[in-house]
C-alpha cells in the first residue's frame, strides 16, 4: 500500500503539522509494503498519473486541492483528509467560511478523516456524514526515560539551590484569525509575578517564529513584568531551550481553537524533564499527573524536592505516555484506517456528475485548465474578469444576467435555448440559453456596471445560486465548486443551501 500526503507546498515539509505526525509515522512503518510519502499540490496538478494508492490531504484549503481529490477519486484511489486545526466550529465568523465550505465540498469525495483529538472528531463530524474519523494521538519521539527522570532531578535540585527559574514559551506566536500565541503569553503576567513574589527569580525565554515581531503583534509583550529572551524558533532552538527550561509554560485560552489542539506541546516539554504549567483551560488533564495547573503547589513541590516530575515517578510517566502518545500504535492506526479504507473502495461510478467551477472575482488559469482537464465546465459569472475561453458563462446583459454556453454543450444536453444566433466571445461561439423553458427566469440585478468587489458583496450569494441552480437544471447531476479567493464572500444564499 503506498500512502501519500498531499501538502500545500513544499516549505510545509518542514512544519510541525509534518514534523509531529508523519515524518514520525514514517519512522514506525513495519510493513515492507507500506510507503509513505508527500506530494506538494503544484506538483500533484501536474502529474502524469498517480502512483499511490492512498492520497491523504492535509491543511489544503483551497479549490486545487478540492480538484484534485476528485482526480483522485476518479483514478479509482482513496481520499483522506487530516484534519487537525479547528477552523469549522464558529459557524458565526464569515471569516473562516471559506474553511466550513471547503470541508462540505471536500465531503463527497472523502473516504475517511483522522483528528489529533476526540473533540476535533466532533467538530467536524456534522461536515463528514457517514464518513469514518479517527482520532490518532500525536506521537512522541526520542523518548529516553533515563535521560528525562536525571534531566527532571537535575532540573529541581538546580532550581532549589539558585532560587531560578528558567521558564520556556514555545510555539507558534500568531495566528491570522484567533488570538492565541503571544497574546496567551502575554496573559500570563500575574503568574509569573505571583512566582517572583514566591521567592524565585525569574527568567523567561521565548521560542517563536519572526512573523509576530515584524507585524507589530509582539507589541502584547509589553504586558510582561519580568525580563525575557526571544530565540527564533528552530527544531533544534526549541529542544536546547526545553532541556535548559525549569519550567515549560503553557497558557491555553478557552475558545474552541484552542479547545481542540493535541497533547503535543507538554507532551514535548515533558520529554525534556521540565515542569510543566498548564495555565487556563485544562487542555492537557489526561496528564494531570504530571502536569501544574498552580503556580503555587509547582513552586511548593519544587522547594520539597517532590514534585510530580522526578525521577522515581519515571515509570508512571512512560505508562502514561504510552497510553496517549505511542508511536507505533499511532503509526499502526494510520495505516489500519487507510488499508480498511482501501479493502472497502467502492466501484467506479459509471458516469461521475459533471465538475462545473464558477469562477468568482479571485481566481487562476490553472483551475481553469485542470477543470476542463476533468471533463468538466469552466464557468465565468458576472464576478469574473478573465478573457479565458469559458464554455459557460453568465453575462450581464442590461439588468438580467444570461446563461451562455458552447453549442456542442448545449446539443449534449438538451438544452433549450433562445433564437438569436451565436456570440462570439474571445475564441468561443456562444448561444443563448432560454432561461425561462429551463425555469430560471433571467436574474435581474441592480448594481452599477462598475461595482467594485466589495458593493457586490451583499448579491455574491444570490448570484451564485442563480448560476448554480441554472446549471443542475441544464446539466443533470453536477458537482458544483466555487473558485474565489475573495475574503467575506458567502458562497450561496441561505436557503439555497438548507436546500442543497
Amino acid at each position: 500500500m503506498k500512502v501519500c500526503i498531499v501538502i500545500q507546498s513544499d516549505a510545509f515539509r518542514a512544519s510541525a503539522g509534518m514534523r509531529i505526525r508523519y515524518d514520525r509515522f514514517r519512522e514506525f512503518i513495519a510493513d515492507p509494503d507500506v510507503t509513505l510519502d508527500a506530494i506538494a499540490c503544484e506538483h500533484l496538478a501536474t502529474a502524469e498519473k498517480l502512483d499511490h494508492d492512498v492520497y491523504v490531504f492535509c491543511k489544503t484549503f483551497d479549490t486545487m486541492a478540492l480538484l484534485l481529490a476528485r482526480r483522485v477519486v476518479r483514478a479509482g484511489k482513496i481520499v483522506g483528509q487530516d484534519l487537525f486545526d479547528d477552523y469549522f466550529s464558529q459557524i458565526t465568523d464569515p471569516r473562516l467560511e471559506r474553511f466550513r465550505e471547503w470541508l462540505r465540498d471536500m465531503a463527497p469525495v472523502t473516504n475517511f478523516a483522522l483528528c489529533s483529538t476526540p473533540r476535533m472528531v466532533e467538530v467536524v463530524r456534522n461536515y463528514l456524514p457517514g464518513i469514518p474519523i479517527v482520532a490518532i494521538d500525536d506521537p512522541i519521539m526520542g523518548y529516553d526515560p533515563f535521560m528525562v527522570a536525571a534531566l527532571a532531578d537535575l532540573k529541581t535540585q538546580r532550581a532549589r539551590m539558585s532560587r531560578i527559574l528558567n521558564i520556556v514559551w514555545f510555539g507558534i506566536g500568531d495566528n491570522p484569525y484567533f488570538p492565541v500565541g503571544l497574546m496567551d503569553l502575554a496573559s500570563c503576567e500575574p503568574v509569573l509575578a505571583r512566582l517572583e513574589r514566591l521567592g524565585w527569580h525569574v527568567k523567561l525565554r521565548i521560542v517563536t517564529n519572526r512573523r509576530p515581531f515584524d507585524s507589530g503583534d509582539a507589541e502584547v509583550l509589553r504586558a510582561l513584568g519580568v525580563a525575557y529572551e526571544v530565540v527564533e524558533w528552530t527544531e533544534k532552538a526549541e529542544q536546547d531551550a526545553l532541556t535548559e527550561a525549569t519550567v515549560a509554560i503553557l497558557p491555553v485560552n478557552g475558545q474552541s481553537f484552542s479547545r481542540a489542539k493535541s497533547l503535543n506541546r507538554a507532551i514535548t516539554a515533558l520529554n525534556r524533564g521540565c515542569h510543566v504549567l498548564s495555565i487556563g483551560y485544562p487542555l492537557y488533564d489526561r496528564l494531570n499527573d504530571y502536569i501544574y495547573r498552580s503556580e503555587e503547589e509547582m513552586s511548593a513541590d519544587i522547594l520539597s524536592g517532590n514534585s510530580k516530575m522526578r525521577g522515581d515517578r519515571i515509570q508512571g510517566l512512560t505508562a502514561t505516555l504510552s497510553q496517549f502518545a505511542n508511536p507505533l500504535h499511532a503509526t499502526e492506526t494510520f495505516f489500519q484506517q487507510a488499508r480498511a479504507s482501501l479493502n472497502s473502495l467502492p466501484p467506479l461510478q459509471s458516469e461521475a456528475p459533471l465538475l462545473c467551477l464558477l469562477h468568482g472575482h479571485v481566481t487562476t488559469i490553472n483551475l481553469h485548465k485542470m477543470a476542463s482537464s476533468l471533463d468538466g465546465v469552466s464557468v465565468s459569472t458576472i464576478f469574473t474578469n478573465k478573457s479565458w475561453n469559458f464554455p459557460v458563462r453568465f453575462d450581464r446583459v442590461s439588468n438580467e444576467i444570461q446563461m451562455r454556453m458552447t453549442a456542442s454543450l448545449a446539443e449534449r444536453f438538451s438544452v433549450p435555448l433562445q433564437n438569436t444566433g451565436q456570440i462570439r466571445i474571445a475564441d468561443l461561439d456562444l448561444v443563448e440559453v432560454d432561461l425561462v423553458a429551463l425555469g430560471h427566469p433571467p436574474l435581474k440585478v441592480n448594481i452599477p456596471q462598475n461595482a467594485t468587489a466589495l458593493q457586490t458583496l451583499p448579491l455574491y450569494p444570490d448570484i451564485m445560486t442563480f448560476a448554480r441552480d441554472c446549471c443542475r437544471s441544464a446539466f443533470g447531476r453536477v458537482d458544483v465548486l466555487i473558485s474565489d479567493t475573495m475574503s467575506l464572500r458567502r458562497p450561496f444564499s441561505s436557503a439555497a443551501a438548507l436546500a442543497s
